[in-house]
């Protein structure tokens, strides 16, 4: 959503299913109710699922013109762990107000697309990704602040890999992030070099999608508190997706 208000004219030239918003877990409530007034209602099986969810509350659904538009209330920037140093608070200060609603600066939505394609999701929807930063790229970015941010939040080889599919892609990479390579940690560096555009473009098949983003998620996840709580994710979601199929065939 914030960036369909950023960089595009129209909201639908960037499609996404649902629309997400990050919230403190004390204003959830607040939420609900001014959500329900616009006709949105607390989805009965995320209720269950929330026990096992903990990076989102309940989705709040509503059937627009037949079809089913989602609100995920985030509590999670990143998640089902933040191996890096992301520092909300410090993008909370940096926050830009577009249409009424706060969004992250375009230094840290940067960052954050960054880390959305190459860790969350691990190169799933990369292209969405690489089309969202290159438009990011035409606005005036400040390249010490993004080059700071980088190093401060511990993201220096996710950049400096996204940045080289973005120079393969479009020509052009950002401005001063391959400056930084000196400071990389080269083992890091190389797991991700060993992924090729090739290789993404090739995996075509639900379970390598997701058997590929486990082992990201476990390679970047700091010691045994972390990998547990990947495991943790891991097993509810198969749990969770086993569920939702069950309650689709039912429907059916």
């Amino acid at each position: 959503m914030a960036l369909n208000n950023f960089i595009y004219p129209e909201s639908f030239l960037r499609v996404s299913s649902d629309i997400d918003f990050l919230i403190k877990e004390k204003e959830y409530s607040e939420i609900k109710k001014t959500t329900e007034k616009k006709g949105f209602k607390e989805s009965n099986f995320w209720l269950w699922e929330k026990q096992l969810f903990y990076h989102h509350y309940p989705i709040l659904e509503k059937n627009v013109n037949g079809l089913n538009c989602m609100i995920e209330p985030h509590k999670e920037l990143i998640f089902p762990v933040n191996p890096f140093e992301i520092d909300l608070k410090e993008i909370w200060r940096d926050r830009i107000e577009i249409n009424d609603i706060f969004i992250p600066s375009i230094e840290d939505s940067l960052i954050l697309t960054a880390l959305s394609s190459v860790y969350q999701h691990n190169f799933y929807g990369m292209f969405e990704g690489l089309i969202d930063a290159k438009n990011l790229m035409k606005k005036n970015i400040n390249y010490t602040k993004l080059k700071e941010k980088t190093e401060k939040y511990n993201v220096i080889e996710i950049m400096i890999y996204f940045n080289e599919l973005i120079k393969e892609i479009f020509g052009n990479g950002i401005k001063g992030i391959k400056e930084l390579e000196e400071k990389a940690d080269k083992k890091k560096l190389d797991y991700l070099k060993e992924k090729s555009l090739e290789k993404i473009i090739k995996i075509q098949d639900k379970k390598e999608i997701d058997s590929e983003i486990i082992k990201n998620r476990f390679y970047w996840a700091k010691g045994i508190k972390q990998k547990t709580k990947v495991l943790i994710f891991v097993l509810n979601h198969k749990l969770l997706s086993a569920v939702w199929k069950i309650r689709k065939r039912k429907k059916i």
